[in-house]
């Protein structure tokens, strides 16, 4: 062998040899395994469990027996049974409305006469007054403006709300307010009508002093007026159109 080929070979071999040596090693090394989780600590089911049910919101309790009954007291209501008659109020009342003043009459206006009057104040001040009355009536005068009224409970008559001021130019001079009444919705037994502030702070002299209601809701009222039944008040409610 030429002596260049004995230098070349004597180089190589260390290197070789090492090369081999690291390949034994990468061969001889074992495989990793997979580390064990704990029973405890594995992973939770991807399946939520299900939620439990939601129990039923319980019955609410009856209402205490001072309740107000159609935003009457039993107090009230003991008070406008005393006339035996048919007592009328409307269902419909706007939010935030109270039964302000209650009065009633017994042969105040002649003899065996009976009369009541139901007075409501809401924000503002607002104010409406239902009325009732055995004796005899008669027509508003003509107002500047009129609506007509269909109130289920007091049907086949043309009823109407009248507002404004009054028509007559010497009924105007001598009363500058607005008017603001319903006709008076007859029964057997008597008659009913809602009146507005004008009426009001003239007859019933509330302090602070009454504004009136709109029409609109005026004539929501009026439609919703009902009697109060024997469920209501008790065994002596009349039906206006039946007779004590």
């Amino acid at each position: 062998m030429p002596m260049r080929w004995s230098i070349a070979l004597a180089t190589l071999m260390p290197l070789l040899l090492g090369l081999g040596s690291l390949v034994a090693c990468q061969r001889s090394e074992p495989a990793a395994t997979p580390l064990s989780v704990p029973a405890d600590q594995a992973a939770a089911p991807t399946t939520p469990a299900p939620s439990a049910a939601i129990p039923a919101a319980p019955s609410p309790p009856p209402p205490p027996s001072d309740a107000l009954l159609a935003l009457l007291t039993p107090a009230q209501i003991t008070e406008l049974q005393t006339l035996a008659v048919p007592i009328v109020a409307p269902a419909a009342i706007p939010p935030g409305f109270a039964v302000a003043q209650v009065t009633t009459e017994l042969g105040n206006a002649g003899p065996g006469e009976k009369g009541y009057r139901l007075l409501y104040r809401g924000p503002g001040d607002r104010c409406f007054v239902v009325e009732y009355t055995s004796g005899g009536i008669g027509d508003l005068p003509a107002t500047a403006y009129r609506l007509p009224i269909n109130p289920p409970f007091f049907p086949d008559a043309d009823y109407g709300l009248n507002y404004g001021p009054y028509q007559d130019p010497d009924l105007r001079s001598q009363f500058p307010e607005s008017e603001l009444a319903s006709d008076w919705l007859v029964g057997d037994q008597g008659a009913y009508r809602l009146a507005g502030a004008a009426y009001i702070n003239s007859t019933l002299t509330p302090s602070p002093p009454c504004q009136d209601i709109d029409p609109e809701t005026a004539i929501t009222l009026i439609e919703s007026m009902t009697l109060l039944t024997a469920e209501i008040i008790g065994d002596d409610a009349v039906d206006p159109k039946e007779g004590p």
